[in-house]
């Protein structure tokens, strides 16, 4: 689980596709005072854990109030993991050491949605 702290602004309205939006922008850094730690495989309760050692998520919403549903999404995570000591099958390096090195991994994923209300 990790666990970002931040705040959403209200920027003011737009129209998206002939559509009256609110425009929210929401930015948000991961809490350096949580467990901030993903599970290398969910199924498997003893499976090794990746460490994040800090990250960032933006995010900007298109809000029809009309619909009450958001209609365009664009998010943009960044985080830096620490993968050291990872075994099985995301093992890395020589199969006689024992994975003590850290290794940090730099990571960016962009989301976009587009919805629309279902008739």
């Amino acid at each position: 689980e990790v666990l970002f702290k931040g705040k959403s602004v209200f920027k003011g309205y737009t129209k998206y596709n002939g559509v009256e939006c609110a425009v929210i922008e929401s930015k948000a850094t991961v809490d350096s005072e949580g467990n901030n730690q993903l599970m290398t495989n969910m199924d498997d309760m003893e499976a090794s854990l990746i460490t994040v050692q800090s990250g960032d998520v933006a995010t900007i919403i298109f809000f029809d109030i009309k619909e009450q549903i958001p209609r365009y999404m664009k998010s943009t995570i960044v985080m830096t993991t620490d993968i050291g000591g990872v075994g099985g099958d995301y093992a890395y390096g020589d199969d006689d050491n024992d994975n003590d090195d850290e290794m940090e991994l730099p990571m960016t994923e962009k989301i976009e949605m587009y919805l629309s209300p279902m008739k």
